[in-house]
Parts: C-alpha cells; sequence; structure tokens
C-alpha cells in the first residue's frame, strides 16, 4: 500500500514521498511523540518531576519513621502516665461527739446535721457549734479532732488506682482549732502526700500529732510529734516536735518557736499610754471619791494600782483573750505580784477586797461563765476571813503560778483576764501577766 502525504518526512524516509511505506509512517509517528519518564506521574504536581517525586518519598518515609518512635515511645509512657495518675476518691466519716455538727456537701448548699456517724466525701465542709466537737476519720487511718466553732473542708481525699501506697489528703482550715493525727503509711517506700491549709501558709506534715490553731490575727502549726514543713509567701520553716511554727498576714514566717506560747497580748506592760498599757484596760468602780489610778513606774515598767479613800473601791486593769482552751494540754497563769500597803485587813468581810487579785472568767462546756480569783494579802490584823488568797510577809516581788485546766468545772474557753486592786486604802504592783498554754 503506497500512503501519499504532505508532512515532513520521517527519519529514514526516502525523498520521495510517493514512495513512503508503512514502516516509514510508524517511525514519524514514534519519533513525534515525547519520551517515557518511568518515576513522573504527570498527574500530580508533588511528582511533576524526579526531584518533587523524590523530596515526597522521604517525607513519606520520615513521618512514617516518626509515628512509629512515637508508638515505641509514646504507648510506654501513656500506660506509665495512666498508672501514676489514675485516682479513685476514698470516703471518711465523721461522727459528733458532743454537740452540733454540720456538713455542707461538696461546699455548696445548705448546711445539715450530720448523723451519727456520716460519710465525708472530698469537697465536703465540716463545722462545728459553739460548744460541739466531731472525730474525723480519713481512708488512710489519719485522723482529725475538730474543737468548737471550727471550719474545716476536705480538700483531697484520694489514693492511685494502681498504686495503693501512692495517696494524697488534703485539708483547709478556715477558721479554729483542731488536733490532726497523720497515720502512717503502709510501708517505708510510699508515697503520702498529707497537707493543712491555712490562710496565707501550706503546712506539709509527716508521720505524727499536729495541732493547728487559725485566729484571726495569726495561724499556729505545732507538732506534738512529727515534722511540720511550712510554705508562706516564698519561705519555708520547719517545726520539728515541741515546736510551733506561726503563719501572720503581711508579716515574715517564723518557725521552730516553743510550743508554749503566751495567750496575753502585751504581757509585761509595753508601751503605755497615760499610764495604761497598751492591749490593756483600765476601769476604777469606787463608791466614793477619791477614786484609784494606774501609774507605770518607768524604772521597771511595773504598774502600780492605788488608792488612799473609804467605802469599797476598785481599781482594775483587764484584757480580753477570747481563747478556746479545748487543744491545749497545759494553761497556766503567771504573775509578777507585789503588795506594798492595804488599810482592809485579810480580804475584808467578805474576803473578797485584797490589794491586789488575779480574776480569770471563764467558760465550761456547758457554756456556763465562771469567775476564778486569787488574791494577796500583807496583813490580817483583824482577823478577817480569807479564801483563795496567799499571805505574804514582804513587800518583794512575788511569782505566782497557777494550772487553769485543774480548776472544776474546767476552763473550754477564757473569756477574759484581770488584774484587780480593792479595799479602802491600798498600794500594790504588778509587772507580768502570762496565760502559757502549750
Amino acid at each position: 500500500m503506497v500512503v501519499t502525504t504532505s508532512g515532513p518526512s520521517a527519519p529514514g524516509a526516502t525523498d520521495d514521498p510517493g514512495t513512503e511505506t508503512d514502516g516509514d509512517v510508524a517511525a514519524r509517528i514514534l519519533a513525534s511523540r515525547p519520551a517515557y519518564a518511568p518515576f513522573v506521574q504527570t498527574f500530580s504536581p508533588f511528582t511533576g518531576t524526579e526531584a518533587r517525586a523524590t523530596r515526597l518519598a522521604w517525607r513519606v518515609i520520615v513521618a512514617a519513621t516518626s509515628i512509629l518512635v512515637a508508638l515505641l515511645v509514646g504507648i510506654p509512657a501513656t500506660y506509665v502516665w495512666y498508672v501514676g495518675w489514675a485516682i479513685e476518691v476514698r470516703e471518711g466519716s465523721v461522727r459528733s461527739i458532743d454537740g452540733v455538727v454540720f456538713l455542707q456537701r461538696q461546699g455548696v448548699g445548705d448546711w445539715i446535721m450530720a448523723d451519727a456517724r456520716d460519710t465525708i466525701e472530698e469537697g465536703d465542709v465540716v463545722r462545728t457549734a459553739l460548744n460541739a466537737r466531731a472525730f474525723v476519720q480519713f481512708f488512710d487511718g489519719s485522723t482529725a479532732l475538730v474543737y468548737p466553732n471550727t471550719t474545716v473542708t476536705v480538700l483531697r481525699s484520694q489514693v492511685s488506682r494502681f498504686r495503693p501506697d501512692k495517696y494524697t489528703l488534703i485539708l483547709i482550715v478556715h477558721e479554729g482549732r483542731m488536733r490532726f493525727g497523720v497515720a502512717a503509711p503502709t510501708d517505708e517506700e510510699a508515697n503520702a502526700f498529707v497537707q493543712a491549709r491555712v490562710p496565707g501558709g501550706q503546712v506539709h506534715l509527716s508521720e505524727g500529732s499536729y495541732s493547728i490553731d487559725v485566729a484571726k490575727e495569726a495561724s499556729h502549726v505545732t507538732t506534738r510529734r512529727g515534722i511540720a514543713t511550712v510554705h508562706a509567701g516564698g519561705h519555708v520553716v520547719t517545726a520539728l516536735t515541741g515546736q510551733r511554727a506561726k503563719v501572720e498576714a503581711d508579716r515574715p514566717l517564723i518557725g521552730g518557736l516553743p510550743s508554749r506560747r503566751d495567750l496575753i497580748a502585751n504581757p509585761v506592760f509595753a508601751n503605755a499610754v497615760e499610764n495604761v498599757p497598751a492591749d490593756w484596760e483600765f476601769l476604777d468602780i469606787s463608791e466614793r471619791d477619791p477614786g484609784g489610778k494606774s501609774t507605770v513606774d518607768p524604772s521597771d515598767g511595773s504598774v502600780m494600782l492605788s488608792r488612799k479613800g473609804t467605802g469599797h473601791g476598785e481599781t482594775i486593769l483587764s484584757q480580753v483573750v477570747d481563747v478556746d482552751l479545748w487543744d491545749f494540754e497545759r494553761v497556766n497563769l503567771e504573775a509578777g505580784v507585789r503588795v506594798l500597803s492595804h488599810s482592809l485587813s485579810g480580804g475584808g468581810w467578805q474576803g473578797s477586797e485584797y490589794p491586789i487579785m488575779l480574776r480569770v472568767t471563764f467558760r465550761d462546756i456547758t457554756g456556763s461563765v465562771h469567775a476564778w480569783t486569787h488574791g494577796f494579802y500583807l496583813q490580817n490584823d483583824d482577823g478577817f476571813p480569807v479564801k483563795d488568797a496567799t499571805y505574804v510577809t514582804t513587800t518583794e516581788w512575788q511569782r505566782f503560778d497557777a494550772s487553769l485546766l485543774s480548776l472544776v468545772p474546767r476552763p473550754w474557753r477564757i473569756i477574759r483576764v484581770e488584774v484587780i486592786a480593792s479595799g479602802w486604802d491600798y498600794a500594790s504592783s504588778v509587772k507580768s501577766v502570762h496565760l502559757w498554754a502549750e
């Protein structure tokens, strides 16, 4: 067959177009097509050239390798993380020892009265009435004895799901006082985190017994046994057995204090204004003029209470203490007093008027108010009755110490402490009044 064409001649074709064969036509058609590129997929812009295809291949290899490494590392890491951090919330129990104990579930809603042995969960708040006490037991065996007029929140109460030796217990003491007994861990390698939070500070506690007292002016953490580490304001202090830490707003954190503390403000009568020491109040009750007066001795800072007149008179220095004594094991009243002179013999006709006398007003467990007094006298020429008093043979300073927790009924809250000079003519001095509690 002979094909006639007007196009250019294919390679190997004769010059005569009229003599082009089938082979010549096929060769010419193949020659007109582009060369085949086996590594380039022309339908994708990412593989339009050999360089692009190579880059894509390396990206796939790197991505696959990264995914493999992530799986090899991530799966075990996720397992370790889950095992370490998976937690279970644990309940505790609360019961009233005496009085009314209230619960607020999850810190919201109405207050309800706790049953004889109610459960307490994470987020619950316990509040005791003015004359009530509560006993709380936690999942790890730790206990809290919550004293009257106290509010405590259980912030965390949880244990690791797969590691029972890892647990967390965090309490917030908003106000009042409690005794916190931290149970010993199940074994020496246990990871126990026990913390009590007070206004302005966090207290990490080891196994032991601790007293936590939160008042308006300061918070005190006393270590009965164990170690308390207190964090506040970027500072850290410790309180070992028999020591105390003090957290006070806008003041440096103090640790390592003796467990014994003075409940009296300004016990040595400093910073007197018009012969009345700071934090003390002066009052004179005299039936007739002239009244009694208070005079500060600049040589030693002592305060003289004196009067020259007839008829009954009382000259008083007083301080409102208003402190709960429930968690204290010892409470002692200590004073330095001196009797200079008095015209009324002994304690007067009724045995209640002394040239100097200490008086403590307190409440017992029932809320009833009582007054304890102790007087001092220099002479009893007329043989008047004396009771709850000490006879002194000299005008020198006398140190007096009395245990208040041995009184019947036992005080549970000190209301007021007073130094009283009474009678007709009298002159006496006081240089210190301490109310030691530990």
